[in-house]
């Protein structure tokens, strides 16, 4: 069954001031805990196609995605982010994340809704099946993935932006809101293990259980928004 996606409006505001200290202005010291094995590297992966048989399977009219991707062959193991002897998760990885979840967060009341979308896919049309991509997304957001809120705010071209760009900042607009790199607790070897996944890819994983410490720095902050964090 399908869906129209439900257009909402963003409510914008002016954003805070950035030219002097005022509200709440501090240092957050915090611990990120792995509940799961956790991955981040270098975006580029190394691999090559098996040409060969690739042709072979293109002769066949082979339509399934996952014997097709069986062509791929990784190169080498996908390394972890480390400096210093330690597994390190960047500042940037850890603010994004934070940030879309906090996007997503927020509802619509009465067709308005307080953030837009800083960077997002088509809104869905229909809910994916278990198994497809993007349905573990789907079983814990819900509806708000069905939302249109147009075009994400940009300083440059509007006088207005909405409250979470206004915190984390967007295009022509700077972050009241930072984030340290986050460094794990102990040695990389041994905080990190070999995984290998579905075909053929092998990475460095940080262990569950695994403790990453950091700092969040943030200025000119209302208490409510604070409490967003």
């Amino acid at each position: 069954m399908g869906y129209l996606p439900e257009k909402v409006k963003v409510l914008r505001r002016e954003p805070k001031v950035r030219s002097r200290f005022e509200e709440l202005c501090g240092v957050i010291y915090t611990t990120l805990i792995a509940n799961s094995y956790v991955h981040v590297g270098s975006s580029e992966i190394p691999f090559t196609v098996n040409e060969n048989r690739l042709a072979k399977l293109i002769k066949s009219d082979e339509r399934n995605i996952r014997r097709l991707l069986q062509v791929i062959e990784f190169r080498e193991r996908i390394p972890f982010n480390v400096s210093g002897g330690r597994p390190v998760i960047p500042g940037s990885s850890i603010k994004g994340n934070v940030r879309s979840r906090l996007e997503l967060s927020f509802r619509p009341k009465h067709g308005y809704v307080r953030s837009c979308f800083i960077s997002a896919s088509k809104p869905l049309v229909e809910e994916p099946r278990k198994g497809k991509s993007g349905w573990r997304h789907f079983k814990i957001w819900g509806s708000v993935l069905f939302e249109e809120r147009g075009p994400p705010c940009d300083f440059t071209k509007m006088d207005k932006v909405c409250l979470i760009c206004d915190l984390f900042g967007t295009t022509g607009l700077k972050s009241l809101i930072d984030f340290s790199d986050f460094v794990g607790e102990g040695d990389a070897r041994d905080m990190l293990e070999p995984l290998s996944l579905e075909y053929g890819m092998n990475l460095l994983a940080a262990k569950p259980g695994s403790k990453f410490n950091g700092r969040i720095l943030f200025h000119n902050l209302s208490p409510s928004e604070l409490g967003l964090l």
